[in-house]
């Protein structure tokens, strides 16, 4: 059986985005939040080229939606524990995801090999 890479992008988009956000998250548990959040939105931007490599360029949107999904699940229990006062980052994770369309869009225009359908 073989799977549609439209099915495999967002997958692969959704995991990666929250084995990248727990793991800058605790390796840099120490520093400031804003050194935190610049890592997170770089490392989006460098996750999103590479999925634009390795999938088409009409994919990217859903990459990038994987993406918002994959941090909104990470975020749920923060709101819950502020009683939604926590729902005012939504813009931040909004701007992760466009960061992550960006590099994925990118990444698809300037593959290193194969076609490009840009």
């Amino acid at each position: 059986m073989k799977m549609n890479k439209g099915v495999i992008a967002p997958i692969s988009s959704f995991v990666t985005s929250i084995g990248l956000a727990l793991s800058v998250y605790y390796s840099l548990a120490s520093k400031s939040g804003v050194t935190i959040g610049t890592v997170i939105l770089m490392a989006g931007l460098v996750m999103g080229v590479v999925h634009g490599w390795f999938f088409d360029l009409h994919l990217a949107r859903r990459i990038g939606i994987a993406a918002f999904l994959a941090l909104c699940l990470l975020w749920t229990p923060i709101v819950i524990g502020t009683y939604g006062f926590a729902l005012m980052a939504l813009p931040i994770l909004a701007i992760y995801a466009f960061i992550v369309f960006v590099g994925a869009q990118f990444g698809a225009r300037n593959r290193l090999w194969g076609e490009s359908d840009a």
